[in-house]
């Protein structure tokens, strides 16, 4: 069997021109890439030539990474970031997680749940021992999503994830706002990731966490009156006169 082929030949006025030739071997993949007095011979058979090989591929964002030096400083830098993201975790999540306890609490000793008085440390403390029980059980999944599924996160970027979100966090707890942690952590890794690059954000993923925001308000909030309308009909005394 003979393979036709085509031989590109360089004329002395820079004019390419062509001219068919004969190959004699029944292997044509033997006779790729080999040169030949006329030019290099393309065996490729029908269908097997790209017809998209003379159009360019669109090169992709580069991703900003951290070089060897930037690695070493902000690996130290990150611990103490993230030390510093814990404390302001603490200041506002787990008051916001034991302000009821506080409302039963002045309840029960003084009968008005809108005196104002300071919450004892037991509370607190049991806040926060609740936190960190949660943490340690349920807490890698939503490490792993946040910290690897969403976007990819170098020491640098870590770093400037933790300070931007806790000082957020800090400047609301100080003014008595309560925020969600989780939606400033959120927002900060999405931000610093596009600003690496924007293919190295999962959108698919952030959508889905911002449709998990909304849809968690009605349905916490309706639980929540589910659980009190049932607590009424149940408990006489809980009935309003």
């Amino acid at each position: 069997m003979k393979a036709q082929v085509e031989f590109v030949t360089l004329e002395s006025n820079g004019i390419a021109s062509t001219s068919p030739e004969l190959l004699t071997t029944d292997n044509p993949a033997a006779n790729q890439g080999q040169n030949y007095e006329g030019g290099e011979a393309n065996v490729a058979g029908p269908g097997e030539r790209d017809d998209d090989s003379s159009v360019t591929e669109i090169e992709s964002e580069p991703l900003i990474e951290d070089r060897p030096e930037e690695v070493q400083v902000f690996s130290f830098a990150q611990i103490l970031s993230a030390i510093f993201g814990s404390f302001v975790h603490g200041a506002n999540d787990v008051s916001n997680a034991v302000g009821p306890v506080v409302g039963l609490w002045l309840v029960a000793i003084s009968g008005n749940p809108l005196e104002s008085a300071p919450p004892p440390i037991w509370i607190l403390f049991y806040g926060g021992v609740g936190i960190s029980i949660g943490l340690w059980v349920w807490g890698r999944k939503v490490m792993e999503t946040v910290g690897s599924d969403l976007t990819t996160i170098t020491p640098s970027s870590g770093v400037c994830i933790e300070v931007g979100s806790a000082v957020t966090v800090l400047i609301a707890s100080n003014l008595g706002i309560p925020i969600s942690t989780t939606h400033c952590k959120v927002g900060s890794v999405v931000c610093v990731g596009r600003f690496r690059a924007k293919s190295n954000v999962n959108w698919r993923l952030f959508i889905n966490i911002v449709i998990a925001w909304v849809v968690t308000l009605p349905v916490s909030a309706g639980l929540s009156a589910l659980i009190m309308y049932a607590f009424t009909r149940t408990q006489p005394l809980l009935s309003t006169p």
